[in-house]
């Protein structure tokens, strides 16, 4: 039986890549199952997070000149422009 085995070894070598092609197509099939039906939900937490990031972002850069701004006195003034203090 040993030496059967032995005599045919480009038999077991195409057996092994078959074997390896099939693991390589079941894993991405697998990977495709999960991650399709949940693409939808993954993508709305990146575009949360790039929200996030932007404001975050756009908080840091106009906190220092915020300051600077002259500061509404009247609530005319407030609704006229469409800013808020």
């Amino acid at each position: 039986m040993i030496s059967y085995v032995a005599s045919r070894k480009r038999l077991w070598s195409l057996v092994a890549m078959l074997v390896g092609a099939l693991l390589v197509i079941r894993a991405i099939a697998d990977a495709a199952y999960v991650y399709v039906p949940q693409y939808r939900f993954r993508n709305d937490f990146r575009l949360l997070y790039g929200a996030v990031v932007t404001t975050f972002t756009t908080a840091t850069r106009t906190s220092t000149t915020r300051s600077r701004r002259r500061p509404l006195s009247k609530a005319s003034d407030r609704a006229s422009t469409g800013r808020y203090s």
